[in-house]
């Protein structure tokens, strides 16, 4: 099977935040993703970042089942890697220290549905026929992260597809600054993802964002058509199969009618002349 098409583009901006950007963006094949850091000794920055590398190591077009476990072992690496910074065990009582973790929202497109892993506040939405869905419901970042609990309630979901389907997610640097309605009016002003994704941008640092603002916008294109090469003899290159009328319009006609012709013609002309010879003077018995 051929695999959808899907053309994404991913954008992240610090915008007017102080402390940077600690967003991470993934558009990779059939995958996007984005994740919101926060907190810690290490800063959100190594959440956001550990979240995006995993996913990125499960391929352009993993397996919808994937997105899940992926997610925990995240969950599970962020509160290792921060006990270990702290010189006590995970989940152990140690210094007083935010607890590093990060949002993520993630989605692969697979056998023409998208499916969704999410955790947080960042978001996916469909855009069809100039209206805009939200497929995500928020969670407070402050109490629903990668990295807080040691077995964190990850939301998993799916929707059909149709070819036009636009996909965004973003980070709440987008959506609390910018209207669904906002969202949606850019989304019909933009063609195609990429001036799309940067539109959504502006629209937040124009509405004076002081978070990071991060979107992936992803166009759906279809299943395409599978197309099977016909058998060609051994060793040969394989060429696409033309059909029956097609290679009888490209021979032109059979060439055994006119040779039938030929001989029927050339007979009459035998008895024709047989006749004129008989009907000449001089020739009577």
């Amino acid at each position: 099977m051929i695999a959808p098409r899907l053309q994404a583009v991913a954008l992240t901006d610090a915008g007017r935040s102080p402390s940077g950007n600690e967003d991470a963006v993934l558009a990779s094949g059939l995958l996007i993703a984005v994740a919101d850091g926060s907190g810690g000794l290490d800063h959100g920055e190594v959440a956001s970042s550990m979240a995006i590398a995993t996913l990125m190591g499960l391929g352009p077009e993993p397996d919808p089942g994937s997105l899940v476990p992926a997610l925990l072992r995240v969950n599970a690496d962020i509160r290792t890697l921060e006990a270990g910074a702290l010189g006590h065990g995970a989940g152990a009582p140690g210094p007083a220290v935010t607890p590093m973790g990060t949002t993520c929202t993630v989605a692969v497109v697979h056998d023409g549905r998208v499916h969704i892993a999410h955790l947080g506040d960042s978001r996916a939405y469909l855009f069809r026929d100039d209206t805009l869905h939200r497929l995500t419901e928020d969670d407070d970042q402050g109490t629903s992260a990668l990295g807080l609990d040691e077995q964190p309630t990850i939301d998993s979901l799916a929707f059909p597809l149709r070819a036009g389907d636009r996909l965004v997610v973003c980070t709440d640097g987008l959506h609390r600054w910018v209207s669904d309605a906002a969202i949606a009016a850019a989304l019909v002003a933009a063609s195609s993802p990429g001036p799309a994704a940067a539109d959504l941008v502006e629209l937040a640092n124009a509405a004076g964002a002081t978070d990071n603002v991060s979107v992936v916008v992803a166009d759906y294109l279809g299943e395409p058509v599978d197309i099977v090469p016909a058998t060609g003899g051994e060793g040969a290159d394989a060429e696409p199969h033309a059909d029956a009328a097609d290679e009888a319009a490209h021979e032109g006609p059979s060439p055994v009618p006119l040779v039938l012709a030929a001989l029927t013609i050339a007979a009459l002309l035998v008895v024709i002349t047989a006749t004129v010879m008989l009907n000449l003077p001089g020739q009577a018995g």
